[in-house]
């Protein structure tokens, strides 16, 4: 068996995030906190975060990913890492943030950037993955600041998480995983497969 190409691996990503979207804005909505979806990032107080845009991108999700996936000379690890890094974000800041269809898209590209920049050896300046991501370089510049921020610069990640959990997602999972938010999601896994031969290292 082989382990998921990035396209698929990057889809299951999007339809991950994708869910926690949509539930969160159901539960806005039935316990009618203000602006539930899609014009609050942030949950019950309707501030906007830092990674919210004016709008909601016209492309969706898994399309979004798809781009991000052909042309971000990136790995389905560095996709993981940034996966982890949302994660820990919503843990952290689960009194006051609430991913959203305003947020997401910008979100994921500023964490797949600071996973790319740590875990790869290969990466490109700010501008190139902006072009990409659809916004300017400055912009992506300050969200990839606040993210830091956000995870006080632990990007770091545990051996027994990237193993175990990178594993259980490649070779047809069907009980949650660790994680406490996003990972939890993948319940079944589209294709079977190995994990990889070693855990995720710097620059390995």
């Amino acid at each position: 068996t082989m382990e998921p190409s990035l396209p698929e691996f990057s889809s299951v990503i999007a339809n991950v995030l994708l869910e926690v979207v949509q539930q969160t804005r159901d539960y806005h909505l039935q316990h009618g906190a203000p602006n539930p979806a899609p014009s609050s990032g942030f949950g019950p107080v309707g501030r906007l975060s830092p990674f919210d845009g004016s709008h909601v991108p016209s492309i969706t999700l898994d399309k979004y990913f798809q781009r991000l996936a052909r042309y971000a000379a990136t790995n389905s690890s560095c996709f993981f890492a940034a996966l982890v890094y949302l994660d820990r974000v919503i843990v952290s800041h689960s009194d006051s943030f609430a991913l959203s269809e305003l947020n997401v898209h910008r979100l994921f590209l500023a964490s797949l950037v600071i996973a790319t920049k740590f875990w790869s050896d290969k990466f490109y300046d700010n501008d190139y993955y902006a072009k990409i991501g659809g916004i300017t370089g400055h912009e992506l510049s300050l969200l990839e600041v606040n993210l830091l921020l956000w995870l006080d610069f632990k990007l770091l990640i545990e051996s027994e998480t990237f193993g175990e959990e990178y594993l259980k997602m490649s070779s047809g999972c069907t009980k949650p995983l660790v994680l406490p938010t996003l990972l939890g999601r993948f319940r079944e896994c589209p294709w079977g497969g190995r994990g990889p031969d070693r855990a995720l290292s710097p620059h390995a």
